[in-house]
């Protein structure tokens, strides 16, 4: 039986072998690199859906649900760009935005690809083809997840003040609908999560909704955006010592930690999966010998 002691010193040496703190740091450039554009398109095609839901001011809306969620520098650089593109309803910017978007967002989901391959120690050798579908698809899906997130949490309270008074229940059944929000976002990132630790690594993987490591990751990103968030607002000094280029140090150092927490998620997955099937792979050595049935199904299966 392994104690929680084996269990570290096996993650850590994963977590060595696999250089998970540099390619962190790719994945946070590749990020830093797709963010802008991804945001672009988003808030251009959120301008039209927030039109058509009545919002009036979505840009205050948003950076009022997830600015505290947020250190204040990287609202600071969000909050112009926003008002910029949510007063812009051109149609051509979103075309140009989405084309422009999925092409910078998809180089992000490959450096994940591979960061994935390198941490289940697998070769990259799908189809170019299939490559770049599970990159653009992964890229589609993440923007969805993000819009969706958006619209729950902005719409959400109204929403639930509306749902109240139609069915009569008060400010009661409001303020629960109002938070619930908040943990449909969470599991919707889980989902997310969890579908880039299926989709992304070339290992075969069963499809689950949700992993162990999915779980970690939200806990433990809502956990350090929020401890991040209260160290630039109380202690550290990224403006004095960077200057202008302060917010984007911050925003740099935010989306590495981001990534740490991706490839910390992934690397238990692996674990888990690697325990998971030396325990079988042992219950099947000690139990009785193999009948003819399960001979020749073992066969097929190494066929």
């Amino acid at each position: 039986m392994e104690t929680a002691k084996d269990w570290g010193i096996a993650f850590y040496r994963k977590f060595s072998r696999d250089d998970a703190m540099g390619s962190a740091a790719e994945m946070a450039f590749r990020f830093m690199f797709a963010l802008f554009p991804l945001l672009v398109f988003l808030a251009a095609l959120s301008a039209y859906i927030a039109r058509w839901l009545g919002i009036d001011n979505p840009t205050e809306e948003i950076l009022t649900q997830a600015g505290d969620r947020l250190p204040s520098d990287v609202q600071g650089v969000l909050e112009p760009q926003l008002r910029e593109i949510f007063g812009n309803r051109n149609p051509g910017l979103i075309t140009v935005t989405a084309v422009t978007a999925i092409w910078a967002a998809s180089t992000g989901t490959k450096t994940v690809m591979k960061t994935l391959n390198q941490v289940y120690e697998v070769d990259e050798t799908r189809p170019f083809l299939k490559k770049q579908v599970v990159g653009v698809g992964l890229t589609i899906i993440g923007g969805l997840v993000f819009l969706a997130g958006a619209i729950i949490l902005v719409v959400g309270q109204a929403l639930g003040q509306q749902i109240a008074e139609a069915i009569g229940l008060g400010n009661a059944w409001a303020v629960a609908v109002t938070y619930g929000r908040i943990p449909v976002v969470l599991v919707l990132i889980a989902i997310a999560v969890g579908l880039v630790y299926w989709s992304a690594p070339n290992a075969g993987l069963p499809f689950k909704w949700t992993s162990w490591g999915a779980a970690l990751f939200v806990v433990a990103w809502v956990v350090a955006t929020i401890a991040f968030g209260f160290y630039v607002a109380n202690f550290a000094s990224y403006n004095a010592t960077y200057g202008s280029l302060g917010a984007v140090i911050i925003l740099m150092t935010w989306l590495y930690l981001s990534s740490l927490l991706l490839i910390v998620g992934a690397e238990v997955n692996y674990l888990v999966d690697a325990r998971t099937s030396e325990a079988r792979s042992e219950e099947r050595q000690r139990g009785d010998e193999p009948t003819n049935a399960d001979a020749r199904s073992s066969r097929a299966e190494r066929q």
